[in-house]
């Protein structure tokens, strides 16, 4: 087993939370496909929880444009724009690329036209994009590591119970995630958790 790309901490970080030592040390590694386990179970809830994927990625996306100035993207925060295209007939060729000098990325979770809109159209706005944290941010990082060294130390204990999160709007398709995260993991992720529905 490894860790998956997507992972929120190190084992290594995990080990010296627990006090186990690191492979480094020469010391413990039996039980590293437990912690990957855990470690990869635990970023993943962590992701569906916030409804964000916090490793630096590369997106595609399409949208519709209500004659606006403002694209907001599906996922934040963005780091760079490769390009935006405005085509009524989804060819998408070069010639309708938005030139980059006419927008910016605002707030991290937005692009904005300086002069002008994107029209009024279905699905004529497509945006290449970088969107993520170069590395993950120490409270979440931290957070994930108490989690992970909780379900460990808890292992034995019978009875983990899942949930359904119901959205204000009704819908219910968001992934189960974990009651039992503590208060304080609940504080930082709600830091950094999009509000309703992707």
């Amino acid at each position: 087993m490894a860790l998956e790309s997507n992972a929120l901490c190190t084992i290594d970080e995990l080990k010296l939370y627990l006090d186990m030592g690191t492979d480094d040390e020469g010391d413990t590694d039996q039980d590293d496909d437990l912690l990957e386990l855990i470690v990869n179970s635990l970023s993943k809830q962590i992701e569906t929880y916030c409804r964000l994927s916090f490793a630096e990625t590369t997106y595609t996306e399409y949208h519709d444009s209500n004659s606006n100035d403002t694209l907001f993207t599906n996922h934040y925060p963005i780091t760079s724009v490769s390009g935006i295209f405005n085509d009524t007939g989804w060819s998408w060729a070069a010639s309708t690329e938005v030139d980059s000098d006419t927008y910016r990325i605002a707030d991290s979770n937005r692009i904005v036209l300086y002069n002008g809109t994107f029209g009024s159209a279905n699905q004529n706005i497509k945006v290449v994009y970088n969107a993520g944290f170069t590395s993950t941010p120490y409270d979440v990082k931290l957070a994930c590591i108490k989690e992970a060294g909780r379900l460990y130390r808890g292992r034995d204990a019978k009875g983990a119970t899942f949930r359904r999160e119901e959205l204000p709007t009704g819908s219910s398709d968001s992934a189960y995630i974990v009651e039992e995260f503590l208060p304080e993991t609940v504080a930082v992720l709600n830091r950094y958790r999009v509000k309703g529905a992707l």
